[in-house]
């Protein structure tokens, strides 16, 4: 919840606790969420040694969701996966036709969503960044 307090003229927005140390904190979790949720995102397109191989949208869609899920940050990346198909033709000899192999690839393409993130965060607010003394309180 956000409580409004005016001050100035200006509103100014606060979390439950009122205290910017606690939605500094807040948001440095929250980076750290969205560092890790890209770090596990980025190790999804790699193929590795033991792990199954993801050959379907399907199994994509579920892995990314429960990535997202584990670090609790849905809605907050935009993902792209973009499917190719590839037909390759084998040859074949004598009287035997040639046969056609088709294959699947899926790349994956995301971006984090700062405008989600900005919301995520209650306690900054377009008014503040035109304050002068709100800088020591933004980390700057």
């Amino acid at each position: 919840t956000i409580f409004w307090v005016i001050f100035i003229g200006f509103f100014l927005t606060f979390n439950t606790f009122g205290s910017f140390a606690m939605a500094e904190t807040e948001e440095k979790s929250l980076r750290t969420r969205l560092q890790k949720t890209s770090n596990a995102l980025e190790l999804l397109k790699k193929p590795c040694r033991g792990k199954k191989k993801l050959t379907s949208v399907d199994q994509w869609e579920v892995s990314i969701a429960a990535i997202l899920k584990r670090y609790r940050t849905n809605g907050l990346f935009e993902i792209n996966l973009q499917v190719t198909k590839h037909e390759k033709m084998t040859r074949r000899y004598l009287d035997r036709l040639p046969k056609t192999i088709e294959s699947i690839s899926i790349n994956l393409d995301f971006d984090i969503l700062e405008s989600a993130v900005k919301q995520q965060i209650n306690w900054e607010h377009p008014v503040l960044e035109d304050l002068p003394f709100m800088g020591k309180y933004k980390g700057k």
